[in-house]
C-alpha cells in the first residue's frame, strides 16, 4: 500500500490517505504500509506489485482524456531522476510492474 505521498505537485494533502491505507491492509490482513517520501514512484519501479501481489494507492491522480497512457498517480519522486508522476505508460512499458496476461 502506498499512502499520503511527498509530491512535487502542489496538491493538499489527503487528510484520510494513511487511514485509508492501514484499513485496506487490516482488510487484506497484512501488508507493508508505505507513506511519506517511501511511497515513492522510484521504489514502485523498482520492486513492482511482483512481491505483493496487488499495489493499492491512496494519493492524487491525474488523468488524460486526450492521452490516456499520460493518466497517472501522483507519488514521492524517490530519485532525482524522477517527477513524482507514475503514468500509464510507465507501467504499461516497466517489466517489474506491467500486468501478466495469460
Amino acid at each position: 500500500m502506498l499512502a499520503d505521498p511527498v509530491t512535487l505537485a502542489r496538491l493538499e494533502k489527503l487528510p484520510y490517505a494513511r487511514t485509508e491505507g492501514t484499513a485496506v491492509m487490516k482488510h487484506l490482513g497484512g501488508g507493508e504500509l508505505l507513506v511519506g517520501k517511501a511511497a515513492s514512484e522510484t521504489y514502485i519501479k523498482r520492486n513492482g506489485a511482483e512481491p505483493f501481489g496487488l499495489v493499492h494507492f491512496a494519493a492524487h491522480a491525474v488523468t488524460d482524456e486526450v492521452d490516456p497512457d499520460r493518466s497517472g498517480v501522483y507519488l514521492s519522486p524517490g530519485d532525482r531522476k524522477e517527477d513524482g508522476l507514475l503514468q500509464a505508460r510507465e507501467i504499461a512499458t516497466n517489466n517489474e510492474m506491467a500486468p501478466e496476461y495469460a
